[in-house]
């Protein structure tokens, strides 16, 4: 039986990223993430977001620079009591330029090898 992440199309690296919704400079709506790969990012959010809904966000990258980009949900859990946050998202990322690729790439897992 294959596992759920076999079915990937992209490999995810575990990594906590704030996210931001645009227009929403203020820090407590920023989110995190807890894994992202070249395909989208898994969040944490404290309201449920409705499935298909395009959203637009802002990534904190590395150099401290933001990066917006627009997504579409894929999926929204609700989260057991007691969890960090009321939801866990899945975001797909939508219409990624070539620029914005290169732009998140530091934040994205190595690129697997060839025959592997």
């Amino acid at each position: 039986m294959s596992q759920f992440s076999d079915r990937r199309e992209f490999p995810r690296a575990e990594k906590v990223i704030t996210v931001r919704p645009v227009e929403e400079s203020r820090s407590d709506r920023w989110l995190t993430t807890r894994d992202i790969s070249a395909g989208g990012m898994r969040m944490l959010s404290r309201e449920s977001l409705p499935r298909f809904e395009r959203m637009e966000v802002e990534v904190l990258l590395p150099d401290g620079s933001w990066l917006r980009v627009m997504t579409k949900v894929a999926w929204s859990v609700k989260l057991d009591v007691g969890s960090a946050a009321e939801y866990e998202c899945g975001l797909r990322f939508v219409d990624l330029s070539a620029e914005a690729r290169a732009r998140l790439q530091p934040l994205l897992p190595p690129a697997p090898m060839p025959g592997v």
